[in-house]
C-alpha cells in the first residue's frame, strides 16, 4: 500500500506500507517505510514489523524532523532497518526522554519520564528516528541492521 503526496494515514495487517511525501502515519505489521517527511510508524503488537528509516530522506538533526517508531516490541518480532551506504558501526543509539505525547500526527511536549531511543548517524549527526517509550538502547541496537538502497523492498512503488 502506498501513499503519495501530502500526509497519508495507512493501515496494513501485513505486506508493505510506504508513506511517500509528507508527514505520514503508518500502522500495522509487515514493512513500514515512511520515506519523506516526519512520519509516525506504529507497529502491530501481535505481528512482526520492520520499521524502515531511510538515510537519504531523513535529512535533519532535530527531533521534529525525525521519524517516530511507536509500539516497538521485540517479543512480537519487531526490527529496524536503516537504508544507507554505511555500516551499523556508524549509528549511535542514545537513551533520552524527549517525546511525551502524540496523537495521529504528534505533539512534542515536555518529557514524560518514559525513555526513548534516538538513532543517529554518528558521522553526520543526522537523526534518523526515535523509538518511543522503549528505553533499552542495547536491544534496539541488536535489532537494527543497515540495508543497501538497492534492497528490493525499497525499490517498489
Amino acid at each position: 500500500m502506498h501513499g503519495n503526496r501530502d500526509s497519508d494515514f495507512l493501515t496494513v495487517s501485513s505486506g508493505l506500507a510506504r508513506g511517500g511525501q509528507g508527514d505520514d502515519t503508518l500502522v500495522g505489521g509487515g514493512v513500514l517505510i515512511g520515506n519523506f517527511g516526519a512520519d509516525l510508524l506504529e507497529g502491530s503488537l501481535g505481528a512482526p514489523t520492520v520499521f524502515v528509516l531511510r538515510s537519504d530522506t531523513e535529512t535533519g538533526t532535530q527531533l521534529e524532523a525525525a521519524d517516530l517508531m511507536d509500539s516497538f516490541r521485540p517479543t512480537a518480532g519487531h526490527r529496524i532497518a536503516v537504508a544507507g551506504d554505511f555500516s551499523v558501526a556508524d549509528l549511535t543509539f542514545d537513551v533520552a526522554t524527549v517525546v511525551s505525547t502524540f496523537n495521529r500526527r504528534r505533539t512534542l511536549t515536555a518529557a514524560d519520564g518514559l525513555a526513548d531511543v534516538l538513532i543517529r548517524r554518528t558521522s553526520t549527526g543526522q537523526l534518523l528516528g526515535v523509538v518511543v517509550n522503549f528505553g533499552d538502547a542495547n536491544v534496539v541496537r541488536s535489532l537494527t541492521e543497515v540495508v543497501p538502497f538497492t534492497d528490493p523492498a525499497l525499490q517498489l512503488g
